[in-house]
């Protein structure tokens, strides 16, 4: 498969590195904590939902775009394995230093260039990975390594920033101004995930918003609960969104 580290990715890479060290401590530590406990029990209650709590104890995981590698040793407590990879190889080395109860593997990739053959997961996981697919080509080239990739029963999850919540585009400047993020980034509606997924043969399983109230707000998140239980929720600051397989079209010589 032909290489795509573009320009874009090529300076995402060196901001990622640079920063791998402070990446906790840019965002806010309390609201990096209050984000990852958001997140990470909406991961764990997508995949529950789709694969029980005993199946999913034999399911092998992938996180793309891993960052640090919090959201990846929490969900390996829950699984059979799990494998991270980022774009930039500070963020990996970062993950593999943290002390944790599980230990997945961490490797620096591009999303739309995956090293790992057919079908060779059970799920995938991405969070907060797409606002950085600043070109469409890649964005719709990643999903399609999300469908090579994933097991014919499998199911991939996306996380997301949700550019229809009032705060979004306030709390990505906001990442930008602490350098966090490098001010390139493309917020991605979630219908434009759903349109990739159709072109890539992935039928929808499951939407949601989350996290009404942006991380970088903490001191608001009671206001979480009452959004989450209404249909409001599709303001959710985040998304998530996942895809399984279309076994109507599904080929097993070209998965």
């Amino acid at each position: 498969m032909k290489n795509s580290d573009t320009m874009f990715s090529q300076i995402q890479k060196q901001h990622f590195n640079n920063i791998a060290d402070q990446y906790v401590e840019r965002i806010n530590d309390t609201a990096y904590l209050y984000y990852f406990e958001e997140t990470k029990r909406t991961i764990l209650d997508t995949l529950l939902l789709y694969f029980g709590k005993e199946r999913l104890l034999s399911k092998i995981g992938l996180d793309i775009g891993c960052g640090v590698g919090d959201i990846t040793r929490f969900i390996a407590l829950s699984c059979r394995s799990m494998t991270g990879t980022d774009i930039a190889e500070g963020m990996c080395r970062r993950a593999r230093h943290k002390e944790a109860e599980s230990t997945p593997k961490f490797l620096p990739a591009l999303s739309d260039v995956l090293p790992f053959r057919d079908s060779s997961f059970d799920f995938i996981i991405s969070v907060h990975v797409f606002h950085h697919l600043i070109e469409a080509e890649v964005l719709k080239k990643t999903i399609r390594e999300f469908r090579r990739i994933v097991k014919p029963n499998g199911l991939m999850v996306i996380v997301d920033i949700n550019p229809v919540n009032p705060f979004s585009r306030l709390t990505q400047y906001l990442m930008v101004k602490r350098g966090v993020d490098t001010g390139m980034e493309k917020l991605v509606y979630p219908w434009t995930i759903f349109k990739e997924f159709r072109a890539s043969s992935i039928k929808p399983f499951y939407y949601r918003g989350y996290c009404f109230v942006p991380h970088l707000f903490p001191s608001l998140s009671p206001l979480n609960k009452f959004f989450g239980k209404t249909p409001l929720h599709v303001f959710g600051k985040d998304y998530i969104v996942a895809g399984i397989p279309d076994k109507d079209v599904f080929d097993e010589s070209t998965p």
